[in-house]
């Protein structure tokens, strides 16, 4: 007889306390392979429910293979093999590292652990190390709005697949916008992306195959350059100066690759608010950047993922705005103005180009999130883009100020440079010290209640300093008013050790 002891006082269904009930005997040998069970009737009776509910249960026990029956046969217990518990899982069969590959494994082992909570020893630090906005300040009740309307007006052409491009309003909007600020784009020339970070791989994925050279600012952002590593990618840094890229550098070495019949593939810029550096280059800087990738035929990513963010200097226009020869590839977001969570980038270039884009975007993903699309759609076209970012600028300004004016009270001049930005969220600190003294420095941060983005994060190779980046965008005022003269007192602390 199969004795179960069933609760009916239980918000668990009678059918699946029965399936657990027999799953358990099985697993444990009190059920023994091709044992008969008894018919569905009389086990019915036996427990006091109604014959439907064995029959359910033993459906569901059939389906995860733990009986067997046929037609005409009485059911029976089936020898399937143990699901896995924490307790018989084993080592890894197989050798991963070999088939992933030994260099690819090393870059992500390097990665992993580096974002974690800014937290020490059980002390909650001052996190300046990490590039989320201030939630405090997000246009929460517009966007829901927005949503509200999209699921009132049109819900069944959001709720299903979208174009690959994505959503063409949107699009539409986001052309009439750059064109508005003299860039001219139409919406076949854009693809929506999930943030910029996806637009950037795939235009790595059209334009370049392992061996390929490309070039890069040093120091650059870090996310952009372990994507070219991972992409194996022979990866030419030029060095930024206080206008931005070393132009001199750039040309120099595009030259010596045609030399050697090497063709580069691409320049990757972040010219406003540089990611790490805080850089914005000019109007001039600008113009002889395109007129290179003119003369020697190569393409340049624009990253202007801080390009709104603009407070104390004129807004400077982008690349692309003088883009007649299409070289130019321009990487925009919305992540770093509205919210990062809605993961709304796009891409802006060559019209074939960005079709060919759309077919490598949809092995990957199919479709972009049209409802978020078409969410965003209604947010800016009704005003409230334009709103927020005016709302958004004067509160990140005041922050900036504020900043700025503690740089100033508590960084030491003595062995300590730092740039002023006029917008972004960033700040660059040079020490003088010998890069292995890196860590060090971290450690003394950490001691003092605070946590910064290491320097060496954003080079490929070895810095010629101990350098920070200090990053203001997620923190209180009063977080602002307590960490910089700690970081202050942190790097006081670090210059006068031998």
């Amino acid at each position: 007889m199969l004795l179960i002891l069933l609760n009916k006082e239980s918000k668990e269904p009678l059918y699946r306390q029965i399936v657990h009930r027999i799953a358990q005997m099985i697993e444990s040998g009190k059920l023994q392979n091709d044992e008969m069970l008894p018919p569905t009737r009389r086990l019915a009776e036996t427990l006091h429910v109604s014959r439907q509910t064995i029959v359910q249960a033993y459906e569901e026990l059939w389906a995860l293979g733990y009986l067997t029956s046929g037609s005409g046969s009485y059911t029976r217990v089936r020898n399937r093999m143990a699901t896995v518990q924490k307790e018989n899982r084993t080592e890894a069969g197989i050798d991963y590292e070999r088939l992933i590959g030994t260099e690819k494994v090393k870059q992500l082992n390097q990665l992993i652990g580096r974002y974690q909570p800014a937290e020490a020893a059980g002390k909650q630090l001052i996190d300046m190390s990490v590039m989320n906005l201030d939630s405090s300040v997000f246009p929460v009740k517009e966007f829901q709005k927005s949503l509200n309307k999209v699921f009132r007006d049109y819900p069944d052409s959001t709720l299903n697949y979208g174009e690959t491009a994505g959503y063409i309003k949107l699009r539409e909007w986001i052309s009439k916008r750059m064109r508005d600020h003299s860039t001219d784009v139409f919406p076949g020339e854009i693809i929506l992306t999930n943030g910029i970070s996806q637009g950037f791989e795939l235009i790595l994925k059209l334009f370049t195959s392992p061996g390929d050279t490309v070039f890069t600012e040093s120091p650059g952002y870090r996310i952009a350059n372990n994507l070219m590593k991972l992409h194996q990618l022979n990866i030419i840094e030029i060095p930024l100066n206080e206008s931005g890229a070393d132009l001199d550098q750039l040309e120099e070495g595009i030259k010596k690759c045609l030399k050697t019949g090497i063709i580069p593939k691409l320049f990757y810029t972040v010219p406003s608010f540089q990611n790490p550096t805080g850089i914005l280059t000019s109007q001039k800087h600008r113009e002889r950047l395109i007129s290179i990738g003119n003369r020697y035929s190569l393409p340049i990513i624009e990253d202007s993922f801080e390009e709104e963010i603009t407070y104390f200097d004129k807004k400077t226009l982008p690349i692309k705005s003088m883009d007649v020869e299409q070289i130019v590839f321009y990487l925009g977001t919305f992540s770093k103005v509205l919210f990062p969570g809605i993961r709304v980038g796009w891409i802006a270039g060559e019209k074939n180009c960005i079709e060919q884009m759309s077919i490598l975007k949809k092995m990957s993903y199919m479709s972009g999130n049209t409802l978020t699309h078409a969410a965003l759609y209604e947010f800016c076209s009704s005003g409230h883009y334009e709103g927020f970012l005016k709302k958004v600028n004067r509160h990140y300004a005041a922050k900036l100020k504020k900043a700025i004016h503690l740089m100033e009270e508590h960084i030491p001049e003595k062995g300590c440079t730092w740039n002023r930005p006029t917008g972004g969220y960033l700040f660059w600190l040079k020490i003088k010290a010998g890069p292995e003294r890196e860590s060090e420095l971290m450690k003394i941060c950490d001691s003092n209640g605070v946590k910064v983005a290491a320097g060496s994060e954003f080079f490929l190779n070895n810095p010629d300093a101990v350098y920070l980046r200090i990053c203001i965008s997620s923190l209180s005022d009063t977080e602002i008013e307590k960490g910089i003269p700690l970081l202050g007192k942190a790097i006081r602390e670090f210059l006068t050790r031998k």
